[in-house]
């Protein structure tokens, strides 16, 4: 939906900021091209093209990735596809991260799960007339254990399997006492 689409434009906005403003990039190829980082501004700051006449500005340096005659060359470009490169990098590592946290964080806390296993055992079990057969405020066993196992059933494809039971672990089985 819509969140979806900020989430994934906000990641390339983010991505394209980092990778055309920082020096961070320029610097890099800059470093693996030469070996060092020896005339870094050098090569990042050329002097005015030798077409300017004026005296003033002939001796000026501006922040651009051209040779000393103005034109582009294969620094630039090496600089930009790097750039790219980092983007593409950026974006896979940001929504992998992504994925994984949305894949290990359930959608629904397992409490919520276990609560609404056991709202539809209830709903299903006063429909059927289970829940205090005979009026002394107790659960029919026999009939609680086959609607136990038709709501499982029912209910273990959509959500993670559970017993009903784990839904009251300070409740005996009240069969153990009749034998």
């Amino acid at each position: 939906g819509i969140l979806q689409f900020v989430s994934f434009f906000s990641v390339i906005t983010n991505g394209l900021v980092i990778a055309v403003t920082s020096s961070f990039i320029t610097k890099r190829v800059y470093e693996d091209r030469v070996g060092s980082m020896d005339g870094y501004i050098d090569a990042t700051h050329p002097a005015s093209p030798p077409s300017v006449t004026d005296p003033a500005v002939s001796n000026c340096h501006y922040a651009s990735l051209r040779n000393s005659d103005g034109e582009k060359g294969a620094f630039f470009y090496e600089v930009w596809a790097a750039r790219l490169g980092f983007l593409i990098l950026f974006e896979h590592v940001v929504f992998l991260t992504k994925f994984a946290i949305q894949y290990l964080i359930p959608d629904v806390p397992h409490d919520i799960v276990v609560k609404v296993k056991r709202e539809a055992w209830l709903a299903k079990c006063a429909l059927e007339g289970v829940l205090d057969a005979d009026g002394d405020g107790e659960i029919d066993n026999k009939s609680k254990r086959r609607v136990e196992e038709e709501a499982m059933q029912e209910f273990n494809h959509t959500v993670q399997p559970t017993s009903f039971m784990d839904l009251y672990p300070d409740r005996e089985d009240d069969d153990e006492g009749e034998a």
